[in-house]
């Protein structure tokens, strides 16, 4: 029996689906295996085919799998659609007199294993609510899950609905658990987890949550967003915890708001945040320009969706690359982070916080739908983090940049461009922060000789990332060393779980790769990019997007072009199987299989 598996739940929206699968990543990572879940949904209230994948192993794992090894059947077009997807001697959970009768028989896999669930007849006795409930107890009888585990997990789940619903979800629990359990002595299961002892505590939790947490740690104090898909459970999060964490939290009338909101209060000094979409980002062009031009620190988590206009506003891309880089008219610094695993979304949002401030520039934090949407089992963040507000003046410190006429000199020209801060309130502080071009004071300027020291002066921001955080820009390398690897894989963002789950694939088959994952994508660290490029004996690069965004910014910033590339642009994320095959049809001529 092995202690590992992959499970798949389908069905229509509105059916709970990801309630199922949520449960049960939550009874597997709580037996002590690492979990990965991906989420697969229309863009749809109800109706629609909406799928959850699980996969848990004892071994840390960064992404789900082409094959499953239990499919977890809602309705008939989960059968259909998904049973080829099943491992040998792979397992159908399915209500076969309402979805399939005699035709749950296979001609073309007749290893699949079809455990007959009466789910309709059990929805007779406790309810048509609880029907998740009966699916969870019988999916987990099948890996033969502890059952005190989950009657715990349910306990935690419905405690705030009263005693009675969580008594309902136990006696759901039961039926399906025991039915199932009552037929693997005639008919056992290849798979079987078992609680693993571990020592490190270890959570559970998605993307977007995680870069909420990077956030409130950082001491965000205001969030103004407007609601859009997939970046809205962090709306969602904040709202939750605005009490307990005394932030305000706006849900604005459009993103319009939702930014200049922003630059109010980070011009009150508070640390500030909105999260959105490509088509939310693109209505606060302008306003970006204004916090570039004002100097004003402001963090945007901008998680991307396949797009041009609504596009599929539920499926994940990297299009909005060289978007963020060069949104808003003109020319205005920023910085652009693209964290690539929900640890990253969490020490990078944190991260975007000191370096707003430091810089006096707004950053962008570029999430897409599949690192917002999936969870991962990861250990427990670090919490001994520093705030840094960087160039923030006390009352007492503020006589020290006063001109001749007493007047603060907020954009006072410094060596590293960067000048003193004040806030509304304090003595002798008080500044012009406008959308205007302007002086020292803040005071509106036309001036061509202050115009050209002010372009310098912003733009020396970016200097100041390869000399204060030349360390948190380097690319990160995982795999082989550089002298023994065959091929250099290059890539950003959400790509990395796969890639680093192919990593282990390709090894596997003889193929040494090295894997240089870019998380800084503006300003890049050109130099550290360009001697990997120039000395790797292979290297391809892997986006999902169309247009290869990172390739054409490398060609740029390095006038190095990577001749092999691998785009993917379904609105699905990579598989560490097909990346496999395609390096290896790269450098083998074959296609391996799995």
């Amino acid at each position: 029996m092995k202690n590992y598996v992959s499970l798949k739940a389908g069905g229509p929206a509105g059916k709970g689906i990801f309630t199922i699968g949520d449960l049960l990543a939550k009874v597997l990572h709580k037996l002590g295996l690492y979990v990965v879940t991906t989420k697969d949904y229309p863009s749809l209230i109800k109706g629609g085919h909406n799928t959850i994948t699980i996969r848990a192993e004892p071994n840390k794992i960064h992404s789900t799998l082409e094959t499953i090894d239990v499919l977890i059947a809602v309705d008939r077009l989960t059968v259909d659609l998904h049973y080829k997807e099943l491992t040998h001697n792979g397992a159908i959970i399915v209500d076969k007199a309402n979805l399939c009768k005699d035709d749950c028989i296979f001609k073309d896999r007749s290893d699949i294993l079809v455990y007959d669930l009466p789910l309709m007849d059990f929805v007779k006795k406790v309810g048509l609510r609880y029907e998740n409930t009966i699916l969870l107890g019988a999916s987990l009888a099948l890996l033969k899950a502890p059952k005190d585990l989950i009657v715990d997990v349910l306990k935690k789940k419905f405690s705030k609905k009263g005693e009675e619903v969580v008594n309902k979800n136990i006696e759901a629990l039961n039926l399906g658990y025991d039915h199932i359990f009552s037929i693997l002595n005639n008919h056992p299961f290849k798979s079987e987890v078992e609680k693993i002892n571990i020592n490190e505590k270890r959570i559970y939790i998605s993307g977007n949550d995680a870069s909420s947490i990077g956030a409130v740690k950082a001491g965000l104090k205001f969030v103004a967003e407007y609601p859009m898909t997939p970046s809205s459970s962090i709306l969602h999060f904040m709202a939750a915890h605005e009490e307990s964490k005394r932030i305000v939290v706006k849900q604005t009338e459009d993103e319009l708001a939702a930014i200049n909101m922003l630059i109010g209060a980070s011009f009150a000094g508070l640390r500030a945040m909105t999260a959105t979409s490509g088509g939310g980002f693109a209505l606060m062009n302008e306003a970006f320009g204004f916090a570039s031009m004002a100097e004003l620190p402001i963090v945007v988590i901008e998680s991307m969706r396949a797009s041009p206009s609504t596009g599929m506003p539920t499926h994940t891309d990297q299009g909005d690359l060289l978007y963020a880089i060069h949104a808003s008219q003109g020319e205005a610094p920023r910085v652009v982070i693209a964290p690539g695993d929900v640890e990253e979304a969490y020490y990078e949002t944190f991260n975007a916080f000191n370096i707003a401030e430091n810089l006096q520039l707004p950053v962008v934090v570029l999430l897409d739908k599949h690192i917002s949407s999936s969870a991962y089992t990861v250990e427990r963040f670090k919490t001994d983090l520093k705030v840094d507000r960087g160039f923030l003046l006390k009352e007492n410190e503020i006589n020290n940049f006063l001109n001749s006429e007493g007047k603060f000199l907020r954009y006072k020209f410094t060596e590293d461009g960067v000048s003193p801060r004040a806030i509304p309130g304090q003595k002798n502080g008080m500044h012009v922060a406008s959308s205007y071009e302007h002086d020292e004071t803040g005071w509106t300027s036309e001036d061509p000789i202050n115009r050209t020291k002010m372009m310098e002066k912003r733009f020396k921001k970016l200097d100041l990332m390869y000399s204060k955080y030349k360390d948190l820009i380097k690319p990160k390398f995982y795999g082989y060393n550089r002298e023994e690897a065959e091929i250099l894989i290059v890539s950003w963002g959400s790509n990395k779980g796969a890639i680093l789950d192919a990593l282990k694939f390709l090894s596997d088959r003889g193929i040494k790769a090295r894997f240089m994952h870019i998380v800084y994508t503006y300003p890049l660290d050109k130099k550290t990019i360009l001697e990997e490029l120039e000395n790797s004996k292979n290297n391809i690069i892997l986006e999902t997007n169309f247009t290869g965004q990172l390739k054409k910014l490398i060609k740029l910033e390095t006038n190095y072009i990577i001749k092999n590339e691998f785009l993917k642009y379904t609105g699905r994320p990579f598989t560490p199987e097909e990346i496999t095959r395609h390096i290896g049809k790269l450098l083998r001529g074959v296609n391996f299989e799995f």
